[in-house]
């Protein structure tokens, strides 16, 4: 800070002076003390808020605008609404200058046109920022901040979103409605859909639109219900989609990753966005088991939602008007008071008045089963029933299962299920390849391997396309036998867990669809797990790189000069170096080196050790 603070400033996406994303912890720290005061009541929160809202603010405020948002290219959490919030608690004008400075332009702008530029960005990155143009808007009335906030939620829900909610693959965004080939073992990271739901409270505050609480049902059922496991309690990072894919959890003591921090705080959140009151009335946007005891009105819920179709209220203080959501997915709820049809539709709800203590309410919402096919690829689906996405539960395991992918063979656009005993229970029948499977809503299926999307072929094609079906998930499967360890460069989390270093001209680069890491002047490093016996090294490089000249070594031993000659239509270069078996022997890990002493420019995507084919 004392360096920023001297006008120095190296940034790239996660380092700021080659320190490991700082002002998104500092974020954190300012968020946590002005919880504590807002929660516990802790004065001693704010000022300790302030002392580090002061000592920050007077290094940004010695800095010029365009150094500012120089700071602004490495991640930095929601430090614009932590300012927000020192402005609303103490009402110093400081600090709310001080958030407007913190909007991230490169990113704002954009989003204030409805322009979509997030493809290549980290994802989660993002979202708390747009968190702060709400709180902004709020505060201001500036309706730039509004616009930004909308534009960036309807853009993330409507070309970024899976079906379970959940948005980015390996962190990142991708090409907008391009998400038929980003299904694997890193999609939806849950700190996204943490936010996400944040974000959504704001945006449903300012209108009561309904449709939002349609996106965080989904959202919140679907994906952050998938998070924590019910008997361990240790969370998921990413939440795979990929078929055959299972969930790789935390430990109690090793993993302490930034989802298992907002993890703790989703699920302590389960109660916070049933009840809302919208001018004289109550509105329920959610329907799970719960009590509400306000000025307004105290009502009790009692229901196996989603879990069964059928809302139980009872009314002990009525409030003046009572609004029921009509979730999207429901096309003819039943409402009831006292056993009597009752309300009135005013667009997503049903509204009764003239309620007394003592009234029964039952709401019925018949949970029909649907598909939804992938934005660019209609033969590409997934099937729900009512708010809960269904999944073929394919065994326990966290890695991926043997064979081919699930698929359905079928003429039908919409392919029917077979159902199965129980609310949300299907089979694929017949047209299931390689077998029948049984469908169960994804969220519960916390140990086992599962396929959310499923690729449908006709019948007169399958006879060929069977063939490539199986030789795709062949090769997949021994890849990833083959596969002792792998780095995907550029990315967070794969660069903290290999403990990447550089000399400072690496920089990480952006593409469309994923991250690399450039050879220039200096070098860069990182560790991958070694196992007995012969081994290789497999780089894939960017296509066309051609005439490049750079050294790779082992732990200081020299492994390869590389000048690169590859195809100039290629999108990849994939190279195999073999490690001479000094390198590895008696080693858990190895530490390989990229360098170059002239500027080269080659893009490294992933870096992998991998057991030779002769084994």
């Amino acid at each position: 800070y004392e360096e920023l603070r001297k006008r120095e400033i190296r940034s790239t996406g996660f380092s700021l002076n080659e320190g490991w994303v700082p002002l998104y912890t500092y974020h954190k720290v300012m968020a946590g003390v002005l919880d504590a005061h807002r929660h516990a009541g802790l004065a001693d929160g704010l000022a300790v808020a302030i002392g580090l809202g002061t000592y920050l603010g007077t290094i940004l405020e010695g800095l010029s605008d365009v150094q500012v948002q120089d700071i602004l290219r490495t991640e930095h959490g929601g430090l614009t609404e932590s300012y927000a919030e020192l402005y609303t608690r103490t009402g110093n004008r400081r600090w709310l200058t001080l958030a407007e400075r913190l909007r991230h332009h490169a990113i704002v702008d954009p989003l204030r046109d409805a322009r979509d530029d997030l493809a290549g960005h980290h994802a989660n990155t993002q979202i708390p920022k747009i968190v702060g143009e709400a709180r902004l808007h709020e505060l201001t009335g500036n309706t730039d901040h509004a616009r930004v906030a909308r534009s960036f939620w309807t853009i993330v829900t409507r070309d970024h979103s899976y079906v379970i909610g959940g948005n980015s693959d390996h962190e990142h965004f991708g090409e907008p409605r391009k998400l038929a080939q980003r299904l694997d073992q890193q999609t939806c990271e849950a700190c996204n859909s943490y936010n996400m739901l944040r974000l959504t409270r704001h945006l449903y505050g300012w209108t009561g639109d309904a449709r939002y609480f349609d996106f965080y049902e989904r959202a919140h059922l679907n994906h952050i219900m998938s998070q924590q496991h019910p008997d361990t309690g240790m969370f998921t990072y990413f939440t795979a989609l990929a078929p055959g894919m299972g969930r790789v959890h935390s430990s109690p003591t090793e993993d302490f990753w930034c989802c298992v921090g907002s993890g703790m705080e989703s699920h302590s959140k389960h109660g916070e966005s049933i009840y809302w009151k919208r001018g004289d009335a109550v509105a329920i946007n959610l329907y799970y088991a719960s009590t509400l005891d306000a000025p307004e009105a105290k009502l009790d819920i009692d229901t196996q939602f989603p879990l069964g179709d059928t809302v139980r209220i009872a009314v002990r203080t009525a409030p003046r008007t009572l609004a029921l959501r009509v979730p999207g997915w429901c096309a003819a709820p039943l409402l009831q008071v006292n056993g009597r049809t009752a309300g009135v539709r005013d667009g997503a709800y049903l509204l009764l008045t003239g309620l007394k203590a003592g009234d029964r309410i039952a709401l019925s919402l018949p949970m029909p089963l649907r598909v939804e096919a992938m934005p660019d690829d209609p033969r590409l689906i997934a099937f729900l029933s009512g708010p809960l996405v269904l999944a073929a539960d394919m065994g326990a395991g966290d890695r991926r299962a043997d064979g081919p992918d699930p698929a359905l063979v079928t003429d039908r656009t919409e392919p029917a299920l077979v159902k199965a005993t129980g609310l949300h229970r299907y089979r694929l029948g017949g047209q299931g390849k390689p077998g029948d499977l049984t469908l169960r809503p994804f969220f519960a299926q916390h140990d086992n391997r599962t396929a959310v999307y499923f690729r449908r072929f006709g019948t007169a094609e399958w006879p060929t396309a069977q063939l490539a079906w199986a030789r795709a998930s062949q090769e997949r499967a021994a890849l990833a036998a083959r596969t002792v360890d792998v780095i995907r460069l550029g990315e967070q989390q794969p660069e903290v867990d290999h403990a990447f270093a550089d000399s400072g001209n690496s920089a990480a680069v952006s593409h469309v669809a994923d991250r690399s890491r450039n050879v220039n002047i200096g070098y860069f490093e990182f560790d991958l797990a070694v196992a007995p016996g012969p081994l290789t090294l497999q780089v894939e490089y960017g296509g066309g790189q051609r005439n490049k000249d750079f050294r790779i070594s082992v732990d200081g031993t020299p492994l390869a000069r590389e000048r690169l000659t590859g195809d100039v239509t290629a999108a990849r270069n994939v190279r195999t170096y073999t490690l001479p078996p000094d390198t590895t022997r008696g080693k858990s890990k190895i530490r390989v080196r990229f360098e170059s002493d002239t500027w080269q420019g080659v893009e490294v995507y992933t870096v992998r050790t991998m057991r030779s084919e002769t084994i």
